[in-house]
């Protein structure tokens, strides 16, 4: 899954937000008709984002990556081919600087995402489709241990091999 979204990360006194794009990637299989488990690589980039502190807006000269990983649960309805899907992980919030230098990870935390999509068969194996999904990620800060927090909500298209 691929598309884009509107991320806002944050912490006491700081804000960042903007337009970013997820990603996502499940590798799994049926363990009963129409209920797929699946383990679960996610990110989210959020370039250049507005930073507000302090009551002041500027901008913020690194970019900011939720990244995680986790297990899911998937089920479709059939014969419409709507599904709903949710998972569980552990992630970091990564500051990459934009002179191509430095990124700063946090400590891992807990990641909770969850989504409702659509898809058309395009072959006997294959469907295409979209989504809408929402990712939230909570971690401690690498600078000073406070509590950082994500959440991310996109529009997703995805491809399907069943």
């Amino acid at each position: 899954m691929l598309g884009p979204g509107y991320t806002q990360v944050w912490r006491s006194n700081f804000r960042w937000t903007g337009l970013g794009v997820g990603m996502n990637l499940s590798v799994g299989g049926a363990v009963v008709r129409n209920l797929v488990l699946h383990a679960d690589l996610r990110g989210v980039w959020l370039g250049n984002p507005k930073q507000r502190s302090a009551g002041r807006n500027s901008d913020f000269d690194a970019d900011i990556v939720l990244d995680s990983a986790g297990a899911g649960l998937t089920y479709y309805f059939m014969p419409h081919n709507i599904y709903a899907t949710g998972s569980i992980g552990v992630g970091v919030f990564a500051f990459e600087d934009d002179a191509g230098g430095a990124s700063k990870n946090s400590k891992a935390g807990l990641t909770l995402s969850g989504a409702i999509g659509k898809e058309w068969w395009v072959g006997s194996d294959w469907g295409l489709g979209v989504a809408g999904q929402v990712s939230y990620i909570r971690a401690r800060d690498y600078v000073d241990d406070k509590r950082l927090h994500g959440l991310a909500v996109n529009v997703l298209f995805s491809a399907t091999y069943n």
